[in-house]
């Protein structure tokens, strides 16, 4: 499923049951299995809401996440290259939730993965990353974060993530603790 923006539509896609909530709001609600967003730079509230066979989520255009867009989703896959914002609003796919692909993105808001039970993998932005309090708390299977440079950590921002394994570069330019 590719969801692209209209030149004359808004930039923030309708909340799932909205009135002027594209047709595939209400269908492909069981069957898609991997979404492309291209010229949204948000997601209405929902959006995601009940796609439990979905398992990747694509975006070169989606800037935030700031809005519950996953609840009763089963995405295994984040993959947005533009997203820059601090990330909230994912614990839906606390028990889903394998990889995360942002590059651009440079401040992980406190408790975002909070007991995220599957997560392993996580590519953050090129330099400045900024990870609060509590952000990958109990998060035991993530092996590696890959950034090019964590200037800030909060408190038990990395407890229990026994399995952690950061790149060479993750914690070079770390000013605070």
């Amino acid at each position: 499923l590719t969801i692209s923006k209209d030149p004359s539509s808004p930039t923030t896609l309708p909340s799932y049951g909205s009135t002027g909530a594209p047709w595939y709001s209400y269908y492909f609600r069981s069957e898609c299995t991997e979404g492309t967003i291209a010229g949204f730079t948000n997601g209405g509230q929902n959006l995601f809401n009940g796609l439990s066979s979905m398992k990747i989520l694509k975006s070169t255009s989606m800037t935030s996440i700031n809005s519950p867009l996953f609840t009763g989703s089963s995405i295994e896959n984040i993959n947005m290259g533009n997203l820059s914002s601090t990330v909230s609003n994912l614990s839906p796919l606390k028990d889903t939730l394998v990889t995360l692909n942002a590059p651009n993105l440079t401040s992980i808001a406190a408790n975002s993965f909070y007991e995220f039970s599957k997560l392993e993998n996580v590519q953050i932005g090129s330099s400045g990353v900024m990870v609060y309090d509590y952000a990958f708390w109990k998060c035991t299977k993530l092996r590696t974060i890959s950034t090019g440079g964590i200037v800030s950590v909060g408190k038990g921002a990395f407890a229990y993530c026994s399995a952690m394994e950061a790149d060479e570069h993750c914690f070079n330019a770390l000013a605070t603790i």
